[in-house]
């Protein structure tokens, strides 16, 4: 009788029922990961185009305040420097971040314009 319901039970059915239910559920894993990983791209980028945008304003705004011969107070430029400098070290790239440090050390030493400018756009 033993012999006869070892013979009965049927392991490929049970084996192909476990398989499948076990590579759903890791489908399903992988893609709420998946997903989860472009929702943290998504807001990233958004982070990072935050920040450029700020930091264009601020490089626009600094142009149009020497352009028009009203500079702007020194504490103003101080805090949107360092705003935009906290903002970068997580969001931007190494580049971005040492280059925007240069620029920030060459126009608080008031040298030549071109290089100020050169730099500036570097940044971008």
């Amino acid at each position: 009788m033993d012999k006869i319901l070892c013979n009965e039970i049927p392991y490929k059915e049970i084996f192909l029922l476990i398989l499948g239910t076990l590579s759903t559920f890791l489908i399903g894993r992988v893609q709420h990961h998946k997903d989860k990983i472009k929702d943290n791209e998504s807001l990233l980028s958004e982070k990072k185009y935050q920040l450029y945008s700020q930091l264009l304003y601020f490089i626009f705004d600094i142009m149009n305040a020497t352009k028009f011969g009203k500079p702007l107070p020194e504490k103003e430029l101080i805090k949107r420097m360092s705003d935009i400098k906290k903002d970068m070290f997580p969001y931007s790239p190494d580049d971005a971040f040492k280059t925007f440090t240069k620029w920030t050390l060459v126009s608080n030493k008031n040298e030549n314009s071109t290089t100020h400018f050169k730099i500036c756009f570097e940044v971008r």
